[in-house]
């Protein structure tokens, strides 16, 4: 089964960890529920998205 090109996710459940910023991304169906995952995106590349806040935030969980 191909998975939607198109899926969910919801913001409020995102958590950072010293990978990056990881969501959760959901298809609409039960049908295509195989293709939900988890996804890290590294700190570097949604660093532009965060508020002055957020950027200051993530320092913490920088791996050094």
């Amino acid at each position: 089964m191909e998975c939607s090109e198109h899926v969910d996710f919801d913001v409020a459940r995102a958590y950072p960890s010293t990978g990056g910023t990881n969501f959760t991304v959901a298809s609409g169906s039960y049908g295509t529920s195989n293709c939900n995952e988890e996804v890290t995106v590294p700190f570097d590349k949604i660093q532009p998205f965060l508020s002055k806040e957020g950027r200051r935030k993530i320092r913490y969980f920088r791996v050094k």
